[in-house]
């Protein structure tokens, strides 16, 4: 039972059904994470190798504005989604809320999650964080980044579903304060909250009172409604890098895959892999904390008999440190 002093819990036995031991395996995976030049860690990467149903459950989370969000997400969106497998509606949308600290009340959290097995991937993302396949040495992006800056028609359709809710795009930022569109918590930015962020924003002198009364703000500014695809796992799909956005602001899809494929070749585990991948982010500068899940899928790669290390324990990490 995971306990809250403790980044380690043993699985529940009867969450991990036999049936699906003898026909899949259980999947090998590297987690690590580091914190960034930031003043606090507010990364969080979260790895369940013994889900229901035979699935490998990983996610990252990147919060913001406090660490409140991101840690009950840590605490009680496996549950959510594991409650989904078994009623077979884990493609739909869920959402998951609760107390947060008082003086992290705004806070937020963007999270991508995957339900991995030797078959079938599952992925889930709000935000801007990231999941990669490696196929046949190719890099392949599964998610999009929710952001209202850069191009694109995902950017296009954030863009416009913010202002169609009376919002408005400044300096690439959702009313001028935050980068993502798409985020769990920042209640500033949903419902009542909303009329606080106006004001605040009178008060710390963004804009005048004229602005915000001119503002009619219709609908949430931000949601959280994840993208989720579905897809079977093919012969030559090698290995997933789910990562939080300090990995990709400085390290591009393709790099990734690459230095992980190098890696594998040279019988380095998936441990190994997500920790060169964090501290490669760290030594090229990221701004950001950094969070990173390596799942190996164990397609495409005969002939690289690679050590395999296998966990069956739930590894809740923070700075990369096991307690």
């Amino acid at each position: 039972m995971q306990t809250a002093d403790s980044p380690f819990a043993t699985i529940d036995d009867s969450v991990w059904d036999e049936k699906y031991s003898d026909r899949f395996g259980q999947l090998d995976f590297g987690v690590s994470s580091l914190q960034g030049p930031r003043e606090s860690m507010e990364d969080c990467a979260y790895v369940v190798p013994r889900a229901r149903c035979g699935f490998l459950f990983a996610a990252v989370f990147d919060g913001h504005s406090g660490f409140s969000t991101a840690e009950y997400l840590t605490d009680h969106l496996y549950g959510v989604i594991s409650d989904a497998i078994n009623d077979n509606t884990y493609g739909q949308e869920c959402s998951v809320s609760g107390h947060e600290d008082e003086d992290e009340r705004n806070s937020g959290a963007t999270a991508t999650v995957v339900l991995a097995r030797k078959d079938k991937l599952v992925v889930a993302n709000v935000g801007d964080s990231r999941a990669v396949l490696s196929r046949r040495a190719q890099a392949v992006d599964l998610t999009m980044e929710h952001r209202v800056s850069g191009g694109g028609p995902v950017v296009e359709a954030e863009v416009a579903r913010v202002t169609a809710a009376g919002g408005w795009i400044a300096d690439g930022r959702v009313c001028d304060v935050i980068a993502v569109s798409r985020a769990f918590g920042d209640q500033e930015f949903k419902g009542d909250g909303m009329t606080g962020m106006l004001q605040k924003g009178v008060s710390e002198e963004w804009w005048d009172q004229a602005f915000a009364d001119s503002k009619h703000l219709t609908q949430d500014l931000l949601v959280a409604t994840p993208d989720v695809v579905e897809a079977p796992v093919h012969e030559d799909d090698e290995f997933l890098i789910l990562a939080t956005d300090g990995l990709w602001d400085v390290v591009s899809s393709h790099d990734a895959v690459s230095m992980a494929r190098s890696d594998f070749k040279k019988r380095r585990s998936a441990q190994q892999i997500a920790e060169r991948l964090t501290k490669t982010a760290i030594q090229r500068r990221t701004e950001d904390n950094v969070s990173v899940v390596v799942i190996d899928l164990g397609g495409g790669k005969d002939g690289w008999d690679k050590p395999q290390q296998k966990n069956s324990d739930v590894w809740k990490g923070f700075l990369g440190l096991k307690k």
